[in-house]
């Protein structure tokens, strides 16, 4: 069974990127009201006709849903991979590919990476092969890079120490090879990753905190990225963990991110934007 709650973690290091206030920059405007109950780590893509699709897990697989708003759901019947942490890039061949972890029998077997196609996004066929070697704690982002090359960025497992934000590289985004150093340190975890239209990178992110809260990274070359002091969005009641985005537009997103308190498990989203747009 996958589990609901997902453990991830990485600390916080700012590598220097000039002082710029990323949190001075950048709004989250909560939407109202719950988007899917008692799922965590979602993943949303924009489909040609306009609808949207979503994966996410649920207690015991990850399942599929479909939106024309952005904001109602309702879930889709297909043939998903059994794995947690599903994360789909669009393929030039017009074929998705979800990546995703498997379940980890520790010390002996740790969680990987796989991988699966689909034309529609709710019948997936599963492809052979490691994609990289250990998961560690899941909660991946996959992205294509300038040169078409592939990157993808988890939550590690090290030996000694709590969990950081790595990544690694791929030309065909089937083998994965680790990049040196750390992306982020702990306490930080689940990053959502997009490129920016002036070649910047973004990242949002949790933190393994008491109470977990959303924040915010930029980067200019996706390895170094300056961490934002203040929180993105911090509830006083609630944790909030595992966001995604989706490109609206003009530098825009809507983040879907997961609510949390007790065994309650709530799919929220709000629309990301900068302050002076």
């Amino acid at each position: 069974m996958i589990l609901l709650v997902v453990l991830a973690a990485a600390l916080v290091v700012v590598s220097g990127c000039g002082g710029r206030k990323a949190e001075a920059e950048w709004r989250l405007t909560p939407d109202p009201g719950v988007r899917i109950r008692n799922v965590v780590s979602a993943e949303a893509l924009q489909r040609a006709d306009g609808s949207l699709l979503l994966w996410a897990n649920t207690p015991k697989s990850i399942a599929a849903y479909r939106s024309r708003d952005g904001l109602t759901f309702r879930p889709v019947i297909g043939r998903m991979p059994l794995g947690a942490h599903p994360t789909v890039v669009q393929l030039s061949s017009s074929l998705l590919r979800m990546y995703y972890a498997t379940a980890d029998a520790l010390p002996y077997k740790p969680s990987r990476v796989r991988s699966a196609v689909s034309r529609d996004g709710v019948t997936w066929f599963l492809e052979d092969g490691n994609r990289f070697a250990d998961a560690g704690f899941g909660v991946m982002e996959v992205v294509q890079l300038a040169d078409r090359s592939w990157r993808i960025y988890l939550n590690d497992r090290p030996l000694k120490g709590a969990s950081r934000i790595v990544s690694g590289r791929s030309t065909r985004g089937i083998t994965f090879h680790p990049e040196r150093g750390v992306r982020l340190p702990p306490p930080y975890a689940d990053p959502a990753v997009v490129r920016l239209a002036s070649g910047r990178w973004l990242m949002v992110l949790s933190a393994i905190e008491r109470k977990q809260r959303l924040y915010l990274a930029e980067s200019k070359d996706g390895l170094q990225w300056e961490l934002a002091a203040e929180p993105l969005l911090d509830d006083a009641h609630w944790s909030l963990l595992d966001p995604t985005l989706l490109p609206l537009g003009g530098d825009r997103y809507r983040v879907y991110y997961t609510r949390s308190r007790g065994s309650v498990y709530e799919l929220r989203s709000g629309v990301l934007g900068r302050r002076d747009a």
